[in-house]
């Protein structure tokens, strides 16, 4: 606590915020600047975040329902199974009308199942007795698996070693409900084979399970009558196959009341129509957010920024209301990014990856606005749409996928968290702005400015600092005189007094 003034009469403190005024306006000057900096790095976050929405939302593989790069984007076929045993989906490729399947075999793998075990046996079957060698000969005799099982290994370590070594292409299982066990190859199909060789008494005993011959498995099988009456014979070493754009997978063969194959009376039919619902829907929701961003992006590249309103200095802040700096700072955002580079040349990027090339997205009906204030903002022309789509879908599938794919990739290139190539940089603006979450948050060109403001600002408030001590010091000693000339004057007056 400093009690000055006593001799001098003088507001002490008053005159030396006085005189450092100077000083503080710089640092508030700094500050303002830090500021600044801070909510350009914030609107840049939300600019990222808005990218990701829509590269989560549009451009990941695992939003199959509005997934752009796959041409069930744009499926304008609609299927009508008469039997869930059939599960099928077509893309835009697939013809219209009525098909007719006859299932007659699925496709297997080969198996040995063994005979039930008694309960109490199993139990005891915990560990092999003594070392043991397997062979197992896989895919039509191409490969061959060898297996060495120590003494007291148990069924489970068996079963997981056999797993290993054959890359899980064989498995050896125990079904608790039949009581058995079974060895069997996960591929299927007439070239699946299997054959066991090595130490076979222990199948044959303990797994109560032969073992002795080839086993083979087997392809499916299945006649399709097309709408035009034309027919053919699939024969396929899975249950899942795509012919003709028309994806099968096969869950069930066609029987009658006796578990035979059954005539054709019992085949199942498949009904493909053309729709176009799915594919408008999705176009239309990606323009309406993908709009969203760029007049975000064009109002914060455009808005003109009104100096009036600067950052507010903490004093002045002592003397608001939260709901008026609120406002203030507002309008002291606007226009912070007007002209900035980043966000001019991603729009720019943007539009050239719809409409650069000459087979574009115009010929499909997806158009720009003709109002140039709204900066390249999507105009869907539906009737041209669908008819690209029932003309030629595949044509029109390629031309939305070529522009979407750019779309995708500039996106990317602005804000991936992942290095680009042989880069060793992450998205543009990333690397101006970084984002929490990722190496980027601390990362990158504007935290780093704002760290060197801080640096600047603690500089020059310690040098205020300083000032301050300097001139309370100086005013002390003006104090210090001004006591000893009043001391004088005291003493020169008693003497005259006498």
């Amino acid at each position: 606590m400093r009690i000055t003034g006593m001799a001098t009469g003088m507001d002490t403190d008053t005159m030396i915020k006085d005189m450092l005024k100077p000083q503080q306006l710089k640092i508030d000057s700094m500050k303002q600047q830090q500021q600044i900096v801070l909510w350009q790095q914030e609107i840049y976050r939300d600019i990222i975040k808005d990218v990701h929405g829509l590269m989560g939302k549009y451009f990941d593989v695992l939003n199959k329902d509005t997934y752009l790069l796959s041409s069930e984007s744009l499926n304008s076929s609609k299927v009508k199974c008469s039997n869930e045993i059939l599960n099928i989906s077509a893309n835009s490729e697939a013809k219209e009308g009525t098909y007719k399947v006859k299932v007659s075999q699925l496709a297997t793998n080969a198996s040995f199942k063994g005979e039930k075990v008694d309960g109490e046996k199993v139990n005891m079957l915990t560990e092999i007795d003594e070392d043991k060698t397997f062979e197992f000969k896989i895919n039509s005799g191409k490969d061959t698996v060898t297996v060495e099982a120590t003494k007291g290994m148990t069924l489970g370590q068996l079963s997981k070693k056999i797993s290993e070594e054959s890359k899980g292409e064989i498995k050896l299982e125990y079904s608790e409900i039949t009581e058995s066990f079974e060895l069997s190859t996960s591929k299927t199909g007439k070239n699946s084979t299997l054959e066991v060789s090595g130490d076979v008494e222990y199948f044959n005993k303990t797994l109560n399970m032969d073992v002795s011959t080839t086993n083979i498995g087997s392809n499916a099988k299945c006649n399709i009558i097309l709408p035009n009456g034309q027919s053919g014979d699939i024969n396929s070493e899975t249950n899942k196959f795509s012919k003709d754009g028309i994806n099968f997978d096969l869950n069930g063969i066609n029987t009658d009341l006796n578990g035979k194959v059954s005539s054709e009376d019992g085949d199942f039919t498949i009904t493909i129509t053309k729709d176009n619902g799915k594919a408008m829907e999705t176009v239309k929701s990606f323009i309406e957010d993908y709009n969203k961003l760029i007049d975000k992006v064009n109002k914060l590249n455009t808005e003109k920024r009104n100096y009036s309103y600067k950052p507010l200095t903490d004093d002045e802040k002592k003397d608001m209301k939260e709901e008026e700096i609120k406002k203030w700072e507002e309008q002291a955002k606007k226009g912070i990014l007007k002209g900035d580079s980043y966000l001019k040349n991603m729009m720019s990027e943007l539009r050239m990856d719809m409409f650069g090339d000459k087979d574009t997205l115009f010929s499909i009906g997806i158009e720009t606005s003709d109002n140039v204030r709204e900066g390249g903002k999507l105009v869907l022309d539906e009737d041209k749409f669908k008819k690209a789509l029932n003309e030629d879908s595949e044509k029109t599938f390629n031309t939305f996928k070529i522009g979407m794919e750019k779309v995708d990739t500039t996106f990317k290139k602005y804000a991936s968290t992942r290095i680009l190539g042989d880069t060793g940089n992450r998205g543009l603006l990333l690397e101006k702005a970084g984002i929490e979450g990722s190496v980027t948050d601390k990362n990158n060109i504007l935290t780093k400015s704002i760290l060197d403001k801080e640096d600047m600002i603690k500089e020059q408030v310690k040098k205020m600092n300083e000032m301050e001590n300097r001139y309370y010091l100086q005013f002390a000693q003006l104090e210090k005189a001004m006591n000893s000339l009043n001391s004088q004057m005291n003493w020169f007056t008693q003497q005259m007094g006498s």
